[in-house]
């Protein structure tokens, strides 16, 4: 190293190393003379303006910026390591949260919102959570999902979540079917339902013209081939034995002043069309507009093309005089549909007579008591209690139109059209009985009642229905130690949401001090119950299940209306004996997809489905199954304190709970919801309508309560969404009622203002995003109830 490196150091001379050739000419010494500076003098200006002082600088200039950049390359990546470490300090990297994680991506999979803008092509036409939060959570879910049921069904995440569950239940049975040895290791009850689902499952499509020929043999004929020497009581037994309910529908069902028994409940029958809301049209029509296709109604033209199909079947010529038989049939449809109490706006509620009161009312129209006669095996007397749950005007306007009948002509066109309406439930039954390829009559019907394409789900619902107790027992053998965990934690759950309702009914102003005792007392008697009907356990009432099935050589088209009949027998006939407490009621079925409130027992039942993962997961973060099941709680356990749950009491019983200022107090407060969904699109007002809406909204607010206490995340992020533990909560609340279709289901509003309405109306929602007062999502009124 040169003494012109150590003087100036390494860096100076890096920086003049281009300079090498030149150094004699640039060399300074202290020793020149004036000549000699003279010349350096003019040698360096030439230096100065030469190429190589130019490139010098450059490479000065180059060497100064790379410095600079480096160091901020360096500051850089610093800044970016703390901040990473940050977020990886604060994001839930467990398997638990991954999988929450990829259970709310599954949902709205592809929905840039959700997702945290994973695909920007997308996310550029998705709203802000602050604008539409259900847009926000479902458009992606809405743009993926694979509609597994056909026509106009509706399809939504609660369906689908569903049909998921059915696939791991179809799985169990069909292990089961291909191992004889593991068959033979099940109970009765269980080796019954396994064989109904297999007889639903044929591949075997049963001849509908011989099935419908069997039955037409039965019930004597049908119009132009009816014999009508069977008396019209007789011939309402003969379909209820098949499952037919047709006219009015009576079983044995919690007796609200004694629900320690039944009590014969009399009750509206469904109409062809499925539901009253197709008979709404106040359309005024006689027999002949509707022979001439003029009824005002197309979907009445459904149920004559309805009526040509099974006549062919059956090898009926089509004359005038059947088309003028099924008019008439067609016509009592109707006229039965519009005596309904959603049509007329009924506000009276059920009511209690007897037997031998009813039968004076009715006169020579319909002999009540001989029909019971012939459909229970326990004699009734004419003291025997009824009670009609339509209420009163119901019943008087169905006793005048049956008096409008009251002849022979009337009678028939009657018997016609019970004989019709069986007809068209064996179809609904078999689910097979594929007549038409294009959709008309019998397959639009079939469209209405079942509307799925998976025969799966069709015949598991069925067995359900007809082996409850023996399919229940099963699934608990063979999804066991999974299922028991998750029904522990969903407990855990129920207890904690209850726990904050209580406190809420114990703080109201709303509440009457007067009411607030038996108000609360009612919440803490709440018999919640999930997936598995405690008679289950039972080897009486398992038994008693098995020795209800029949011939298993029939076809079952014939089979599943005829067991189904004997349960509904059955029920009948113990209508005097003491109610099994771990029976579910007549009306449930733990493979439905909806949870339900009864009140005539203060119950909540919880469908199986429910308990596989769907709803509740013990294995994955909290937030996840109080959005579930925390929600659903909350929605039922609301319904004991509506306009029709204040007239039971603590125990279920007709009471009235309210006899202080809280039903007005309630009332006052319902405007404010009225007003709100008026502004988002639903313009029924009826107390049924307004009721859920009500429960939809107490409900998020008692969970999002009783989860934040139980948060067992703290406010760390879910790794690849961004999204912190509160957000989570609402996403996961939401993403359960994303939803194709745009029409009311029931009572229940539209899936989108399930979303909307509560969560305009939660402070906790607009809080975690940051929602500004007057944006959509946080308007400055809100409404609230307790």
């Amino acid at each position: 190293m040169t003494k012109d490196m150590r003087r100036r150091g390494l860096l100076t001379f890096l920086w003049n190393q281009d300079a090498d050739d030149f150094a004699p000419l640039v060399a300074y010494s202290n020793s020149t003379s004036p000549e000699e500076t003279t010349a350096l003098k003019v040698t360096e200006d030439a230096y100065q303006s030469s190429r190589f002082y130019t490139i010098r600088c450059t490479r000065k200039r180059l060497l100064l910026f790379s410095i600079v950049f480096l160091s901020l390359l360096v500051l850089s990546s610093l800044l970016t390591a703390a901040i990473f470490n940050h977020i990886l300090l604060n994001t839930c990297t467990t398997p638990s949260c991954i999988a929450a994680s990829g259970a709310l991506r599954r949902s709205a999979e592809s929905s840039a919102a959700t997702l945290h803008r994973i695909n920007p092509e997308i996310a550029d036409d998705r709203p802000a959570p602050c604008d539409d939060f259900y847009e926000y959570v479902c458009a992606g879910w809405m743009e993926n999902t694979v509609k597994r049921t056909k026509g106009p069904a509706e399809w939504n995440a609660i369906h689908e979540t569903a049909f998921r569950a059915f696939d791991r239940i179809e799985h169990v049975l069909t292990q089961i079917m291909q191992s004889p040895p593991l068959l033979k290791e099940l109970t009765n009850s269980q080796r019954d339902a396994v064989n109904t689902y297999q007889k639903c499952m044929a591949d075997n499509v049963e001849d509908a013209a011989a099935v419908f020929a069997y039955v037409d043999k039965e019930v004597g004929g049908w119009i132009t081939t009816a014999t009508n020497d069977m008396r019209l009581e007789d011939v309402l037994v003969g379909s209820y034995r098949m499952n037919a309910i047709s006219v009015f529908a009576i079983a044995a069902v919690v007796n609200p002043k004694d629900n320690t028994h039944a009590a014969l409940t009399i009750e509206e029958a469904v109409p062809i069309l499925g539901t009253v809301a197709h008979y709404a049209a106040p359309v005024e029509y006689d027999v002949d507009l509707l022979l001439a296709g003029k009824a005002g109604n197309p979907l009445l033209n459904i149920l004559k093309t309805t009526g040509y199909e099974v006549a062919g079947m059956l090898g009926m010529e089509i004359t005038k005089e059947f088309e003028i038989g099924l008019a008439h049939a067609i016509l009592f449809d109707t006229k039965l549909a519009r005596i309904s109490p959603l049509l007329h706006g009924d506000s009276d509620m059920q009511m209690e007579t007897t037997l031998g009161d009813l039968r004076q009312m009715a006169g020579s129209s319909f002999d009540f008591y001989h029909f019971l006669r012939g459909f229970m095996a326990v004699p009734s007397s004419l003291s025997t209690k009824i009670i009609v749950a339509p209420g009163r005007a119901w019943l008087y306007r169905l006793l005048d139109l049956l008096k409008t009948y009251d002849n022979p002509e009337g009678q028939t066109i009657i018997k016609d059209y019970i004989k019709f309406k069986q007809f068209i439930m064996l179809y609904i039954h078999s689910g097979k009985l594929t007549v038409h390829k294009s959709p008309e009559g019998l397959e639009i019907l079939d469209l209405l009642y079942n509307g799925n394409t998976d025969r799966n789900v069709f015949c598991l619902k069925r067995v359900g229905m007809s082996n409850q107790l023996g399919l229940v027992s099963l699934l608990e053998r063979f999804f066991g130690v999974r299922l028991q965990e998750n029904i522990k934690y969903a407990k855990e759950i129920v207890e904690a949401t209850r726990k904050e309702y209580i406190d809420t009914l114990r703080t109201s102003a709303v509440v009457d001090n007067r009411d607030r005792p038996a108000m609360i007392e009612k919440a803490e008697n709440i018999r919640i119950r999930l997936g598995i009907p405690e008679a289950s356990r039972d080897v009486m009432a398992l038994n008693r299940e098995s020795e209800l099935m029949i011939n298993e050589s029939m076809p079952w088209t014939i089979f599943f209306p005829n067991v189904m009949g004997n349960i509904h027998f059955n029920k009948m006939s113990r209508v005097h004996e003491p109610l099994n407490p771990d029976e579910w009621p007549a009306d449930t079925n733990p493979f439905n997809v909806n949870v339900h409130y009864n009140f005539e027992s203060n119950s909540i039942l919880f469908p199986i489905l429910m308990m596989l993962d769907q709803f509740v997961d013990s294995t994955l973060p909290s937030f996840y199954s109080y959005g579930g099941v925390g929600v659903f709680v909350g929605h039922e356990m609301s319904h004991g304190f509506d306009f029709k749950g204040r007239l039971h009491g603590p125990t279920g019983l007709d009471q009235n709970l309210t006899v202080g200022e809280t039903s007005r107090n309630y009332e006052e407060k319902q405007k404010c919801f009225q007003a709100q969904y008026k502004n988002l699109g639903e313009m029924r007002t009826e107390d049924a309508v307004l009721s859920e809406n009500i429960a939809d909204n107490i409900a998020i607010g008692v969970a999002h309560k009783a989860w934040r206490k139980n948060n067992d995340l703290g406010k760390t992020l879910l790794p690849g969404l961004g999204l912190d533990p509160e957000k989570a909560f609402f996403v996961a609340y939401a993403q359960n009622w994303c939803a194709l279709s745009k029409a009311t289901s029931g009572t229940h509003s539209v899936e989108k203002l399930r979303v909307l309405g509560p969560l305009q109306n939660s402070a906790a929602f607009s809080e975690a995003f940051s929602c500004p007062v007057g944006s959509f999502m946080n308007p400055a009124k809100k409404c609230s109830l307790w």
